[in-house]
């Protein structure tokens, strides 16, 4: 599907979204323009709206609150630049990625995308493009209601509103289990077994960095790998690194709340690896799977071209770092990778954001699964890196009427690939911060977007792995869109993709064991069968189970019968991890040994017109008959063929051989049949447009050839006045040789006209001859009647 970029999102969306974009430089989105909230299932619940940034506004840096206010520059003074081989740059210049893009600062006076263009035309420049800015795609909503313990908190919420009303119990992990969710609860008893070590596959989480500190991070899995822009440099174009992923709570580009912004990562990576049985919060959908956080969010240290100096941005430089940086050390380690981009670029221009797809591109050809949120304007167009091709596009579910549903800010389009919980997920948020005014849930969160979604395919992308780390990514992918519940129309649509991830589903799709058996329709006197059991995951403590006729449950992977008469045979196979395959059925009867032949007959006659059609027929003597199983013949000494219709146009006498076999085995001895095809009499006619003309004058000569083809050839003869041998009609072949364009239904061809000057007075004699062919029709040689037209 083609990925289209989407358009610029509405001002008023943009106030809503604060939560979730902590000045992005490159506007990826985390979470979603805030909407109607659900109502909890005690109080109700407040509007999903951010709060005054006044609550937080010590925890801002460098960056007032007018400035922050103000509709800020989106430029970054930075490009990103591709060379060509031997080709260098001029000035400062920082590798990224693999080293084959370099990003530099924009002289003085230009913007990022003026200089990318002047750049496009420099010899030795492959590609420049402006290095954007995103934003998280997932913002927080709030709630008076605290709760520890979450996940076994058996509270409900309420979706929807007014007669629209979903009551949904265990509000905090929702999503993780029961009739609405992805169903990832019946997944994790697999995650023990020996061959889902969680240390063979890893998720980088791209996105604001991750609180370290949180009492819900106690005994996780998830530790720090690259802080990619602890410092963003675009005068020099540079961006500092370190290992420090703790998130930056400063003031973005964007008028968000900057610690929703900086919790964003912290949310999102708890998704997936929170820790279970830590007595804190909930636990993630994939909770012991390895999770590496790769910060992406800095603070811009320098006044550039396009920027301010101490607002938080997230460059898309530090996007290319990270995904280059996590796909080397899932390489290097020998681990399975997925990446999790919570982030969206809701502002790229007319750019072709070549630098960002080539490095998804990139990842996806080295084995990793890359999924990206489509974002939250409720827009048609995916936004990117989501739309980049190779990446999976998710968008946000919620509960509409008792029924899944997209929720209506959740962006769609020709790229969204499937959809997933998104709205009202419970998470954590800065450790000891407050996301309202009710002082209440210290360090928790109620979230919602695209941004929430994103981690649960992802998770799903992990667990599969975890099963079986030799799943391509495309298999990972079609695992994860075949278990989808269709929410849509049958199949894929643009508003739901897939349709809604079901983790349990896909799970099965991936480790339910597939049984096979060698069944034939019929045995003489006894059967013998085989099971045979693939199983795509990597248990091979399989088991497989059998039941004849209803009788008592026997399991191996052999059986033998010996009952005369119809039988059902019914089979199954369950692995060790309980996994069980659905009961197939088969019948098969054995019966009295068949030891008679069949008898085939066929209808051939001694001699054919133009072509031969001779049909054959087979029928079985034996009383207690196994039925026939094919009918074969040869023609003229050619391979056999199985079929009971001989035919051939060819002239001449030819040999058919035919027989039969049965059920049983019994093969017929070959019968011979002789027969001869003789040419079909062919007619060729000519005629002339008049009988009379003066000399020097044309005549007009047609005519028709029947049976023909197209492409069949005449040759018009000639005998002049006072000669007494007929020769060909001019010196030119083109002249005597006429072409068959044209023929009818009923076979009749008509030959392409020639004019002939005739420049002798007398009688002119001419006739037309059609050689005949052996080729298709075996048409005999003829030659038509003889005309003739007086010269005066």
């Amino acid at each position: 599907m083609q990925k289209t970029t989407p358009p610029e999102r509405a001002r008023a969306a943009r106030a809503l979204v604060a939560l979730a974009c902590v000045s992005l430089v490159a506007t990826l989105a985390l979470a979603w323009p805030a909407h109607e909230p659900s109502q909890a299932s005690a109080p109700a619940r407040a509007a999903s709206t951010a709060p005054a940034p006044s609550a937080r506004a010590a925890e801002a840096t460098s960056t007032s609150a007018a400035e922050a206010t103000a509709d800020p520059p989106r430029d970054t003074g930075c490009v990103i630049v591709r060379y060509a081989k031997g080709a260098h740059p001029e000035g400062s210049a920082t590798p990224l990625g693999d080293g084959s893009l370099v990003l530099q600062p924009v002289p003085a006076g230009m913007t990022a995308a003026e200089y990318s263009r002047v750049l496009e035309k420099t010899p030795g420049v492959e590609s420049a493009e402006p290095d954007h800015l995103l934003e998280p795609a997932g913002a927080v909503s709030y709630t008076s209601d605290p709760n520890d313990t979450a996940f076994v908190d058996p509270t409900g919420i309420i979706f929807g509103s007014g007669t629209s009303q979903t009551t949904v119990l265990y509000a905090k992990s929702w999503a993780l289990r029961g009739v609405y969710s992805a169903r990832f609860s019946s997944v994790w008893p697999a995650l023990g077994s020996a061959e889902a070590a969680p240390a063979r596959v890893h998720v980088a989480v791209l996105d604001t960095g991750f609180y370290l500190d949180h009492p819900d991070a106690r005994f996780s899995n998830i530790t720090p790998a690259i802080d990619e822009c602890g410092a963003y440099y675009p005068a020099s174009a540079r961006l500092v690194t370190d290992g420090d992923v703790t998130p930056v709570p400063v003031y973005s580009i964007v008028d968000d709340d900057p610690v929703a912004v900086a919790s964003h990562g912290t949310m999102t990576a708890s998704e997936i690896g929170a820790a279970a049985d830590n007595l804190e919060g909930s636990l993630g959908a994939a909770y012991d799977t390895q999770v590496d956080i790769y910060k992406v969010q800095g603070v811009v240290a320098e006044t550039g071209n396009g920027l301010p100096a101490g607002i938080a941005v997230i460059p898309e430089s530090a996007i290319i770092n990270a995904i280059n940086d996590a796909v080397t050390a899932s390489e290097r380690d020998g681990y399975r990778l997925v990446i999790n981009i919570s982030l969206v670029l809701t502002d790229p221009g007319t750019d072709e954001l070549r630098a960002l797809k080539s490095a998804v591109a990139g990842a996806r050809s080295r084995g990793a699964v890359v999924v990206a949120a489509s974002g939250n304007e409720g827009s048609s167009s995916v936004h990117y890196p989501a739309a980049c091709p190779g990446a999976i596009a998710v968008g946000a579910s919620t509960v509409l009427t008792g029924v899944v549903a997209r929720d209506w800010y959740s962006n769609y389009g020709s790229a969204l690939d499937i959809m997933a919980p998104g709205t009202n997920i419970w998470g954590p948020y800065k450790p000891g911060a407050y996301p309202d005014q009710t002082f209440t849930n210290a360090g928790y969160a109620w979230w919602t977007g695209t941004s929430m979604a994103t981690p649960y395919v992802a998770s799903a992308a992990a667990l599969l792995l975890r099963v079986e780390p030799s799943l391509t990514a495309t298999e990972v992918i079609s695992y994860l869109t075949l278990g989808a519940t269709d929410l849509g129309s049958a199949g894929w649509d643009s508003k739901t993709g897939w349709g809604e991830l079901d983790a349990y589903r896909s799970y099965l799709l991936l480790a339910t064991p597939r049984t096979t058996v060698n069944v034939v329709p019929r045995y003489a006197l006894e059967a013998h069968i085989d099971f045979s059991v693939a199983d795509r995951d990597s248990d091979t403590n399989v088991t497989t189970f059998y039941r004849l006729d209803d009788s008592a449950t026997l399991s191996g992977t052999s059986a033998t019968f010996s009952s005369i008469g119809q039988h059902k045979l019914e089979y199954w196979s369950v692995d060790s991890n309980g996994v069980r395959e659905a009961t197939q059925t088969v019948w098969f009867t054995i019966a009295m040994r068949d030891v008679i032949p069949p008898i085939t007959s066929s209808d051939a006659t001694s001699t054919y017109r133009g072509s031969a059609t001779v049909r054959l027929s087979a029928s079985d003597p034996e009383p207690d008959s196994w039925g026939l199983a094919a009918t074969h013949y040869a023609l003229d000494g050619a391979a056999s063929r199985t079929g009971t219709i001989a035919a051939t146009g060819a002239s001449g006498l030819h040999t058919l051989l035919y027989w039969s076999t049965d059920q049983a085995g019994n093969i017929e001895r070959a019968h011979v049949a002789t027969f001869t095809v003789t040419p079909l009499a062919s007619s060729v006619s000519i005629a002339a447009n008049t009988s009379t003309i003066r000399r020097g004058a044309k005549i007009k000569l047609s005519g028709s050839l029947t049976p023909a083809l197209p492409g069949d050839y005449v040759r018009i003869r000639v005998k002049p006045p006072g000669s007494h041998t007929w020769r060909y009609l001019g010196s030119d072949w083109h002249v005597y040789r006429r072409t068959v364009t044209l023929v009818s239904a009923t076979g009749r061809g008509v030959y392409s006209p020639v004019s002939v000057a005739l420049n002798t007075r007398g009688r002119y004699y001419f006739r037309a001859v059609f050689a005949g062919d052996t080729l298709k029709l075996s048409r005999k040689p003829c030659t038509s009647r003889t005309i003739s037209v007086y010269v005066r």
